[in-house]
Order: structure tokens, then sequence, then C-alpha cells
């Protein structure tokens, strides 16, 4: 079973904070308006001894415990709590300057990221289920 298993918020000046639950809206068009983590990924985006970008600058929405990013399918919908949101893009694409690619390394933190943009606003918690409402 997939579930929220953490969520982070941004303030008005640009500073990242856990939370219990958020209220996540249709507010504007952004495909990439919720970013997503599996906890495997995140635990490898803390564990990893070689540091690219995205170890010191991504930022996930939404921690997500028990999914594989293999069953996504872009533009599937996901109940998630109270809200609905759609898959926009799965993966990430590695930065041509990333310390990584540069030392010819292998990231993998791109195979564990995903983003998706609200459908219907609702309230989330940590503990909410992430269900499948339709496949594209």
């Amino acid at each position: 079973m997939q579930r929220i298993q953490g969520i982070y918020d941004k303030d008005q000046g640009g500073n990242w904070h856990q939370c219990e639950s958020i209220l996540v809206e249709v507010k504007n068009q952004e495909e990439r308006q919720l970013s997503f983590i599996t906890s495997k990924g995140l635990k490898e985006l803390v564990e990893t001894t070689g540091k690219g970008f995205c170890h010191n600058r991504f930022q996930a929405n939404f921690i997500v415990e028990g999914l594989s990013l293999k069953v996504l399918n872009k533009v599937d919908l996901y109940e998630m709590g109270q809200a609905v949101i759609r898959i926009t893009e799965i993966g990430k694409h590695c930065h041509p300057n990333c310390p990584l690619i540069s030392k010819s390394r292998k990231c993998h933190i791109q195979e564990h990221i995903f983003f998706a943009k609200t459908i219907k606003t609702g309230d989330v918690q940590i503990g909410n289920s992430l269900k499948i409402q339709s496949r594209a």
C-alpha cells in the first residue's frame, strides 16, 4: 500500500518546513506543482556519499512509502487524502553540470522522483494512502 510518509511546504520566505497536513489547491496550471520522492529515494538521497546537485537542492513536497515509479503512468489520476492529483512527469532530468555526471557516476535519485498537479483541492495528511483513481 502506498501512503504519505512525510509532507513539506515552503513558506513565503522560501524556507521548507515539515507539516502534519497540507491543503493542496487547484491554483495554477504548472505541470510540476507538487513534487514527490519515494521513501527509498529519500534514504538514498540522505545516505549516498557522492553528492550531486539534487542531494543538496531537491526538496519534495511529499515522501511516499511503498511506491515504485514503474507502476505510474503520466496523466494517471490519484486520490491523496481529499485531493486528486494528475501525474505530469515521472523521473527527473539530471543537470548537465552535476558533479556526479562530470565524474561519470550513476545517480539513481531521478528514478524515485515524480511530479503532479492538483485536479481537485483537498486536505492531505501524513498516513493518507495514495490510490489510483483512473489510469491513462
